[in-house]
């Protein structure tokens, strides 16, 4: 064996750094036999729709319809469609948006201010609230409801007939 140690010859002052001498050279023993034994996963060349679909985010159609237009490259093995794993790397290159910063300042430097009063023929948009159409009639606070008295209806000014006025 590579280790000769006479556990009864070691002094018990220095017991603790035996054990972690110890520690230590299992660690790197450990360390080496995982190291060599990893398996290394190769990534397949050609991609299935639906694990573009997980990577991207996209759905299923609307890959289906990228592929349809010729957005994005994939060859059809065996009436099933692959991405090769470059082609996408190099879509999702091409589409890849600004970061956030890039958007902020394209928005404070843009030349679309919203600000800017209207010009052209296009006018400005009435405020929402005013869109609303009048009342027909101002209203009248304090006065009776209705159209005032019916015709005919002299008398105690509520609309019944009085009896004066025979009752048609």
């Amino acid at each position: 064996m590579y280790l000769n140690l006479d556990t009864e010859a070691v002094p018990p002052a220095e017991i603790p750094q035996v054990i972690g001498e110890l520690a230590a050279a299992h660690a790197r023993l450990l360390a080496r036999l995982t190291a060599a034994t990893a398996s290394v996963q190769i990534e397949p060349e050609y991609l299935k729709i639906g694990e573009v679909a997980l990577r991207t985010g996209l759905s299923k159609s609307h890959l289906y319809e990228l592929i349809r237009r010729g957005d994005l490259p994939a060859r059809e093995f065996g009436g099933a469609y692959r991405v090769a794993r470059e082609d996408l790397l190099s879509w999702e290159a091409r589409h890849r948006k600004a970061g956030i910063d890039e958007r902020i300042r394209k928005m404070l430097n843009s030349d679309r201010d919203r600000t800017a009063a209207p010009t052209g023929a296009k006018a400005a948009r009435p405020h929402p609230g005013a869109a609303r159409r009048q009342a027909r009639r101002a209203p009248r606070h304090g006065e009776p409801l209705g159209d005032g008295p019916r015709p005919g209806a002299e008398g105690r000014g509520d609309g019944a007939p009085s009896a004066e006025t025979p009752a048609a």
